[in-house]
């Protein structure tokens, strides 16, 4: 392994995605960070419904909402994040979150450790030929989660 070295990127800079009305300006990946932890900006458009509920086995996030407010779910606890607002979610923690505003909401997420952030490249992929989200081959998509440590709520161990 080699040793990462400092980043520095100004605001609006960093590998831009995009899917479903959903951008990531991508601040560290895990190649940068050696596997450590990613880190990207994440604007979440008006009306969005979110994620479905999902836990990860060893990813945890961290969320920081920049602009706008998000709707979490964390648990059973429903909760408003208004910017400012930090959101901690341990790896097996059941969550999602949505923007239910009409105005979009930026927030700052960091993974740890990295790798996370394969995920939204190749979902950007797999929208680019789909007309809407979620994409019409649902078992790909659960196959594409899960190679990205992300598993519907519903199909959590007891």
């Amino acid at each position: 392994m080699s040793i990462p070295q400092p980043l520095a990127w100004q605001a609006g800079e960093g590998q831009r995605l995009s899917f479903a009305n959903i951008s990531l300006d991508m601040k560290a990946d895990s190649a940068a960070t050696n596997g450590r932890c990613s880190a990207f900006e994440y604007t979440a458009p008006a009306a969005f419904s979110g994620p479905p509920p999902h836990y990860h086995r060893s990813t945890e996030e961290i969320f920081y909402v920049l602009e706008g407010s998000l709707l979490f779910q964390l648990g059973p606890r429903q909760f408003e994040a208004r910017a400012g607002a930090f959101v901690y979610v341990p790896a097996g923690s059941v969550h999602t979150f949505s923007n239910p505003a009409p105005v979009p909401a930026r927030v700052l997420v960091v993974n740890t450790p990295g790798g996370f952030e394969g995920y939204f490249s190749e979902v950007a992929r797999l929208m680019a030929t789909e007309a809407a989200w979620p994409p019409s081959d649902r078992a790909g998509l659960l196959a594409l989660m899960a190679k990205y440590d992300t598993f519907p709520a519903e199909r959590q161990p007891a």
